[in-house]
């Protein structure tokens, strides 16, 4: 399967609220992280044992959504996903949460290289914080 496909496959997360995929994809991407530590079926507790700091309901269910999508592509339980699928993913949902962001608040990735180079050659160098005499 190819990365297009994939992405179709999560497609939903084009329709939600920004701040829900974020929060969704976030959570997703800490358990395909810990993915070998989980096993997604025997409900959410043993998740929400394993990673602090939990979203909302309607974020981890999301994010299980998210999991469950996974396994389906991957034929695979979650907690058995090879490191480099897991990998995969998490760059994919990445790109997604990205590609999301840019198109909802108008960023504009180019322009933001450019400033920052208009920037950094406008900068003044800063003094060192030690002078080379108090090294020693």
């Amino acid at each position: 399967m190819n990365n297009r496909d994939r992405a179709n496959a999560f497609g939903p997360l084009n329709f939600m609220p920004i701040a829900s995929v974020i929060s969704s994809v976030y959570y997703a991407i800490r358990l395909l992280r810990h993915r070998e530590q989980f096993d997604v079926h025997h409900g959410m507790s043993l998740i929400a044992e394993g990673v602090p700091s939990e979203p909302t309901g309607d974020d981890r269910r999301t994010a299980l959504l998210i999991v469950r999508r996974i396994e389906e592509l991957e034929d695979v339980p979650f907690h058995r996903l090879s490191k480099d699928a897991a990998d995969d993913y998490i760059a994919l949902l990445s790109d997604i949460v990205l590609n999301r962001v840019q198109e909802d608040f108008g960023v504009d990735p180019v322009r933001g290289e450019e400033l920052l180079h208009e920037l950094r050659a406008q900068a003044t160098p800063h003094p060192p914080l030690v002078s080379e005499n108090n090294a020693n």
